[in-house]
């Protein structure tokens, strides 16, 4: 799956950009992927988080920003790719 300048195979959890390749978590795969099949749209909170971690308590909640903030350091080579979050709702990958 492409998202931005980079290549994301889900199914070996690795992220490339121009011959470098990170290894993700399990989650972290997952989660790119699923916000990377909506693109610019809102993925909302309690989704990713029973999909995820299989319920949606504060302390998955938490887990899920510190995921949010690995994500967005892996992709910061791309300045086109954002990943916001929106406010109460879940968050969105919005590529410019």
């Amino acid at each position: 799956m492409d998202i931005g300048d980079y290549r994301l195979n889900h199914v070996t959890q690795q992220l490339s950009w121009q011959g470098h390749v990170e290894e993700l978590s399990h989650r972290e795969a997952e989660l790119l992927r699923m916000l990377a099949g909506h693109i610019n749209d809102v993925v909302e909170s309690h989704d990713i988080l029973l999909a995820l971690w299989g319920d949606n308590t504060l302390f998955n909640g938490r887990s899920l920003q510190v995921f949010i903030t690995r994500l967005r350091h892996r992709l910061e080579r791309d300045p086109r790719l954002r990943i916001v979050n929106v406010r109460s709702i879940g968050y969105k990958l919005i590529i410019a």
